[in-house]
């Protein structure tokens, strides 16, 4: 008798002595940001006492990454040659503009395919060193697309005279033009990108349509059952 309460009181320890089951296993397959209370309910009662005392404390905040806002962010100074980047991407958007006497936005898929292609930064990330350069590269892309482009023999001339006057100083804000030249860019290649979306939808749309017209068809000429496979979208006319 003696022997076998010995052997209980051996098991009572034994199962005192037992390690919970990895923190990890009883938290496997829990929802960390919608099921808080089967995440507490899981924890022994000591790690819910360290978990109190951490909270406390101070020490849970320090686990937690802080958000840092990107205007405090310190980047690396630019690349003194990026203004000839920019001289770039001007004299492609003047020219672009006078091409379309001003009406780049009706047409905002081929402005945006012109501008890209002009602008040696947009189409190769190309950089350059000197402003020389960067206006002669848009000149040199506009000889090379040839009859594509439908132009006077004095534009050169023209477009020079645009980006001088675009980064000129003024009076009033030295930078306005050039902030207002970019802005329309980027409002021209959104607005590209907006019609190149609603032309994909279309062509889907449209795509899908001739497709049931075939299998409606098929259905009324006895060629399609219920139970038939669709046709191929490869035999669709």
């Amino acid at each position: 008798m003696l022997a076998k309460e010995q052997q209980e009181n051996l098991t009572v320890d034994s199962d005192d002595d037992e390690e919970p089951e990895d923190l990890s296993e009883r938290l496997q397959g829990l929802d960390f940001d919608k099921d808080s209370q089967k995440i507490w309910d899981r924890l022994t009662e000591k790690e819910q006492e360290e978990f109190a005392r951490m909270l406390k404390d101070g020490r849970l905040a320090n686990l937690v990454d802080t958000w840092t806002p990107w205007w405090t962010n310190k980047s690396s100074k630019p690349s003194a040659d990026i203004k000839f980047s920019v001289i770039n991407v001007l004299s492609a958007y003047v020219f672009i503009t006078r091409l379309h006497n001003g009406n780049h936005h009706d047409c905002p898929v081929e402005s945006a395919e012109e501008l890209l292609s002009v602008a040696a930064v947009f189409k190769e990330n190309q950089s350059f060193h000197g402003a020389q350069e960067a206006i002669q590269s848009v000149l040199q892309a506009i000889e090379k697309a040839g009859s594509a482009f439908s132009v006077h023999p004095g534009y050169p001339v023209v477009l020079l005279e645009d980006v001088l006057h675009l980064i000129s100083p003024h009076f009033l804000e030295p930078v306005a033009a050039v902030i207002s030249a970019l802005s329309d860019i980027s409002a021209l290649l959104k607005k590209a990108n907006q019609e190149l979306k609603k032309e994909c939808k279309r062509a889907e749309m449209e795509e899908q349509r001739l497709l049931e017209v075939q299998i409606e068809q098929q259905r009324k000429s006895g060629k399609l059952n219920s139970y038939s496979e669709k046709p191929d979208k490869q035999e669709v006319r």
